[in-house]
């Protein structure tokens, strides 16, 4: 079955796409088969750029794109009501339970594995992994976990419980967030990550995400959260768009990552907000965000957008064109260099936004600055994918997109 796939992949990626559904279907696929053999999404390492035999998975976000991955399935189900689409969600959810649940402690962790995994490195852990057992099989786990891991996972755990019509996944959505809440709230909101490469992250300074937490989590389990979000949108809401003002501009080319936490976050913050007059100044707040970022071709912050401000008829437009140049690019990490090809302004730094086309790789491309002018390796590493999954599916669930 895994030979045929490759062979069905192979000839999609050498025939001209036209975009729809039937794309986005495959690449998911793709992901079943090739991206999470452990769960959880990552790149994947084939044994050279023609080959589909995966030798490695590097899946150390683990968390933040198996929760992006969730929220497209969860609007594919929503568009479709496809029954392929509600397993490869139940899927992903899955192993978010087991990221929210394997440390014991009620802390996030990064990426899970099983000990006799072939497809992970062992003698390139550091000392953030643990060994546990979890139902029964030994596993390693990273507890190094990040404000961006609970991003991904907060998104696609909210989008999940919307719009996925079934008792057991908002069970398990309002039981992961209310239990990944209430370890934020009791550790202070500063997370502890002794032998990993940030050993204190916190979301004390940021409460445009604190407040996205609670909301979320006012959201699926009101009784026990609507009090504490309250409190806190009382005392610090005033300073939800402070970080956009004091980053600014110089984000761009040297915290993009960043950008993309913050649309994820306002996402779930704007759109479940019902109070008129907070919905309004956190809209804002947003809109420092989106005037850096406008610009950048980007079709999920597009749609992002579109869910917090409505119909724009020239950023659709973009977002349907970005999408379908999307589809041209070779989801490998072939070498690109664009330095004879766009004038320069810093080094490795063009002018203009690069054309999606023409944009090194990326794992995610939506997280990195569209100005990069050289990237890619030797064509051995595949992109998942979710970067166009996400944001098609999105299109389609907003009406931006028609069936195709």
């Amino acid at each position: 079955m895994r030979k045929l796939t490759a062979i069905l992949m192979a000839l999609l990626f050498a025939i001209p796409s036209h975009g729809g559904d039937l794309d986005a279907e495959l690449i998911s696929d793709r992901i079943q088969n090739f991206h999470m053999p452990h769960g959880v999404v990552g790149e994947s390492r084939f044994d050279g750029p023609t080959s589909s035999n995966l030798v490695q998975l590097y899946d150390g976000d683990g968390a933040i794109w198996t929760g992006h991955y969730l929220a497209a399935e969860s609007f594919r189900y929503a568009v479709t009501g496809s029954p392929v689409a509600l397993a490869y969600a139940k899927r992903a959810l899955q192993s978010i339970k087991m990221l929210a649940t394997i440390s014991g402690t009620g802390k996030l962790s990064r990426t899970v594995f099983p000990v006799d995994t072939r497809y992970v490195d062992l003698r390139s852990m550091d000392k953030d992994y643990h060994r546990t057992t979890y139902e029964g099989q030994e596993f390693y786990y990273r507890g190094n976990v990040t404000r961006d891991q609970y991003e991904g996972i907060y998104l696609g755990l909210a989008v999940a419980y919307d719009l996925i019509d079934d008792e057991e996944v908002h069970n398990l959505c309002r039981d992961l967030i209310t239990r990944m809440t209430d370890y934020l709230i009791k550790k202070k909101w500063t997370l502890h990550n002794p032998g990993g490469s940030r050993h204190i992250e916190t979301f004390i300074g940021r409460y445009d995400q604190m407040l996205s937490v609670l909301q979320v989590a006012k959201h699926v389990n009101p009784s026990r959260f609507s009090g504490k979000y309250k409190t806190t949108r009382f005392f610090w809401s005033w300073l939800v768009g402070f970080p956009q003002i004091l980053h600014g501009s110089h984000a761009v080319t040297s915290g993009y990552s960043g950008l993309n936490l913050d649309y994820g976050y306002f996402y779930n913050l704007i759109r479940l907000e019902q109070n008129s007059k907070i919905r309004k100044k956190y809209m804002n707040s947003y809109s420092r965000l989106r005037t850096v970022t406008k610009s950048h071709v980007n079709p999920y912050f597009n749609m992002i957008d579109f869910a917090l401000s409505g119909v724009d008829e020239a950023r659709d437009r973009e977002t349907l064109e970005a999408l379908e140049a999307q589809l041209q690019r070779n989801p490998r990490n072939f070498p690109v260099d664009l330095r004879g090809k766009y004038k320069a302004c810093k080094v490795n730094i063009a002018c203009v936004v690069i054309p999606v086309a023409d944009r090194p790789y990326e794992d995610f491309l939506w997280q990195r600055h569209p100005f990069a002018l050289s990237g890619g390796g030797d064509g051995s590493i595949e992109s998942p994918r979710v970067d166009y999954i996400l944001p098609y599916w999105m299109a389609r669930y907003y009406g931006v997109a028609a069936i195709q």
